[in-house]
């Protein structure tokens, strides 16, 4: 390829994260991106910077290849070109703060400053000599720029508006032609072959992001946390619907929680592609799903192999599957919810709002979880302590004449009550 990308071609762009391609693989990246658009205009600020003058001069050939077609225009800037770039420029327009003055074919330029009475003494790159008369010293700048500026209006300005004009109805016979054939061929690939590549680049990009250490680090940890608070829950139905209840509260907040900012980002892609004709909406919305529905199951998969038989649900495949399919849904009701939002609101606006909101509504549901579940979490307390007092007995001499009194509860209708208690001696 022109651009030399091919050793680079498997490996990522980078993240705020992890580390990917070198800033001009980047910039260069990001001008094929924009030629797989196929714009009728495309702008490019600075093109060259940072990169050895090879590469660059491939990349002015390769677009100035793009614009033989005669139905594409390529504008850019750029920094002080070499005299290899600058014959290449099949127009020049040259500003001195702001103000044209020189608006023409690169052969021209020379010429048409000679004619005004600016001339090059030696031999050297035309570039340099065109920045050089756009800035000059303090003391002559004033001077040579109105020179400059009242010659380009009296030379050239009416040249090009003449030019313009001629154009501008040449663009306008040629629009409605091209209307008219878009209208017969609005889309060059049918909608499975989108789905297709859309998918593909779905599971590569969601990939990296979904199983970061990171994320893994936090299902681990609240799994774990989890499996501690509702251990060996089984023989009471509120601890039970409380942890049931907690789980998918959970998981229908997290994946929004974390993908906040997901769709605002993609959704200038969307709207820079989708302008183009590359692909139906249907196309792009049903891959973004299909992608993220193995992704999605993996981690809450994991949740579950972790806290199913610590909490001592029924060991059964039936209600396994039951659980997993219901967290399932809950993910996709809880990404149908950010997508809605990304959609209503602007989320680099107000995104601090929707983050501390969803923080505290997994606050409420943990809250509300762990009201049902006491006695499990006084029964494990009770455990740690006993493994405690074993594995220290020294501790109970300050206490062995003191007497102990037991309690017996049950639960009722109306809370817990005292059935029988006795006082037992040391």
């Amino acid at each position: 390829m022109l651009v030399v990308l091919t050793v680079c071609r498997n490996n990522i762009i980078d993240s705020a994260l992890v580390r990917g391609i070198s800033g001009g693989e980047r910039k260069r990246v990001s001008i094929v991106q924009e030629m797989l658009i196929n714009p009728s205009l495309l702008l490019l600020d600075e093109l060259t910077s940072g990169l050895d003058s090879t590469i660059a001069n491939r990349i002015v050939s390769l677009l100035g290849k793009l614009t033989q077609t005669g139905d594409r225009t390529v504008a850019m800037t750029i920094h002080q070109p070499s005299s290899r770039l600058f014959y290449m420029f099949h127009k020049v327009l040259l500003l001195s703060d702001g103000n044209p003055v020189y608006f023409g074919k690169h052969s021209d330029a020379l010429d048409y400053f000679n004619k005004i009475g600016y001339s090059t003494e030696m031999a050297m790159n035309p570039s340099d000599f065109l920045l050089d008369l756009a800035n000059e010293t303090l003391e002559e700048k004033a001077a040579t720029k109105q020179v400059l500026v009242e010659a380009y209006r009296v030379h050239l300005h009416p040249l090009v508006r003449e030019e313009l004009t001629t154009l501008s109805k040449q663009f306008k016979e040629q629009g409605s032609e091209q209307s008219k054939r878009k209208m017969k061929q609005e889309w060059s690939t049918s909608w499975w072959e989108q789905f297709e590549i859309l998918l593909r680049r779905s599971l590569k990009e969601r990939r990296h992001e979904a199983f970061s250490k990171m994320h893994l680090i936090q299902i681990f940890v609240v799994a774990i946390v989890v499996g501690v608070l509702w251990l060996k829950s089984s023989n009471n139905i509120t601890d039970q619907v409380g942890l049931l209840y907690f789980v998918n509260s959970f998981w229908g907040f997290y994946p929004a929680f974390q993908g906040i900012y997901t769709f605002p980002m993609e959704r200038t892609m969307l709207t820079k592609e989708r302008s183009s004709g590359m692909y139906h909406l249907s196309s792009y919305f049903m891959a973004l799903t299909a992608g993220d529905l193995p992704i999605e199951l993996v981690l809450p998969t994991c949740y579950v192999l972790i806290i199913y038989w610590m909490c001592g649900l029924k060991s059964q495949a039936g209600h396994f599957f039951m659980l997993l399919l219901s967290i399932l849904f809950t993910i996709l009701d809880g990404r149908m919810l950010k997508i809605w939002t990304d959609r209503a609101v602007e989320i680099k606006q107000h995104g601090w709002f929707w983050e501390y909101s969803l923080l505290g509504v997994m606050i409420d549901n943990i809250t509300v979880s762990l009201n049902g579940c006491r006695s499990t979490v006084e029964t494990t307390i009770e455990e740690s302590a006993k493994l405690t007092d074993d594995a220290h007995p020294e501790h109970n001499d300050f206490c062995s004449t003191t007497d102990t009194t037991r309690y017996e509860m049950a639960y009722t209708k109306s809370g817990w009550k005292i059935t029988e208690g006795a006082v037992l001696k040391s």
